[in-house]
């Protein structure tokens, strides 16, 4: 590989319907609905809207032959966002390296832990605070009924069980302290 090697952080703007995180880097939707974004690219839970898919998926396809080697797609909850499998397809299939990183929640759906597995994702970074569920759903508190600690070890679960024995994706956890 000759030249730079750069590693993309892609903050998708979709929405983070599982969890409201007390120190979300996005805010708060509180914050959102009393003053929205004001310009594309303004990080925010309301309105993942200023580019379309389309633009989206576009943008991904210039990244061939680019610097870029990885890519970090986050969100919100980037596994929230429609197109996500397309734009996973689209970045595998230039070479690059995918690490999504999720609130773990949607891993429970075998359709997206299985899409995960097959387009070869290399690692699944899921977002746990603690190994405690109570100390975790204080400061990561599910926004419904469910989605929290104990659904979030079961996307766990269910992504190791969807991979069989293959070893990717790599599966870590991340957690605010």
């Amino acid at each position: 590989m000759h030249g730079p090697s750069l590693t993309l952080l892609w903050a998708l703007r979709s929405h983070c319907a599982s969890h409201g995180c007390l120190y979300c880097y996005f805010g708060t939707v509180p914050e959102h609905r009393s003053s929205g974004p004001t310009s594309p690219g303004v990080l925010s839970h309301l309105s993942p809207d200023d580019l379309t898919a389309r633009d989206i998926l576009a943008f991904a396809r210039t990244l061939r032959g680019s610097a870029v080697r990885r890519v970090f797609l986050a969100g919100g909850e980037p596994l929230l966002w429609r197109p996500v499998i397309e734009l996973i397809e689209i970045l595998k299939g230039i070479g690059l390296e995918v690490v999504v990183c999720t609130s773990g929640v949607a891993l429970v759906r075998t359709e997206i832990s299985d899409a995960l597995v097959r387009l070869g994702v290399d690692a699944v970074s899921v977002s746990l605070d603690s190994a405690s569920a109570a100390h975790n759903d204080t400061w990561r508190p599910p926004r419904r009924e469910g989605d929290g600690w104990a659904r979030v070890t079961e996307g766990i679960r269910t992504l190791i069980r969807r991979r069989s024995v293959t070893e990717r994706p790599r599966i870590g956890i991340y957690s605010v302290i």
